[in-house]
């Protein structure tokens, strides 16, 4: 693998890694938010109790029960309150990571992407490096026809320029005595038993 297939996939490994903190942050918080919920639900049965408390000493009179009653249905009511604002905090929290996630998604995605192209950049340049023999030979056997003087019909369209299969094959101009390849257009012509390597 190659330098740089090898940053393009650890870079993709990264936004997964980023991805997956951003999910597990959200899944925490809400699980955060349950407990709350269930302690907001047990601070308003304990309203509740305290009121039926109060209820019931201020009939009998019990003014220590009464204090008493007060003041855990105070305790309580905060108790409640405080669950709210802390449930309140973490939806806003929640609503940030969701936007987290939604972007660590899409640079996952992106990342992905590059990193697939990095391989089929790497696998493409392993398909040339494999033709280059294959073409190099072909090369050779046109320029031997074109130096031994075969008809060159069978090989060009259109004078001693490159055109028809020597300008598929790189060749871009020749004469009697010698030839001139085009390095920059490493293609074989669509008849040939090998694969095109641009």
């Amino acid at each position: 693998m190659s330098t740089s297939t090898t940053t393009a996939k650890q870079k993709y490994l990264e936004a997964l890694k980023a991805l997956r903190d951003a999910e597990t942050g959200i899944r925490n918080l809400e699980s955060r938010q349950s407990d709350l919920r269930q302690e907001q639900d047990n601070a308003a049965n304990a309203t509740e109790r305290a009121r039926a408390a109060l209820d019931e000493a201020t009939a009998a009179g019990d003014r220590a029960g009464i204090d008493a009653a007060f003041d855990a249905v105070a305790e309580a009511n905060r108790k409640q309150e405080s669950c709210a604002e802390q449930i309140s905090s973490i939806d806003r929290v929640i609503g940030r990571e969701r936007e987290a996630v939604a972007s660590a998604l899409r640079e996952a995605h992106n990342q992905h992407r590059l990193y697939w192209l990095a391989v089929e950049a790497e696998e493409r340049e392993k398909c040339k490096a494999a033709a280059a023999p294959f073409l190099r030979a072909y090369r050779a056997q046109v320029y031997a026809s074109v130096r031994s003087a075969v008809p060159l019909d069978q090989y060009l369209e259109g004078g001693g320029s490159g055109g028809g299969l020597l300008g598929e094959v790189g060749i871009t101009k020749f004469d009697a005595d010698s030839v001139t390849f085009d390095d920059k257009v490493p293609t074989l012509p669509p008849h040939s038993q090998y694969a095109r390597v641009d």
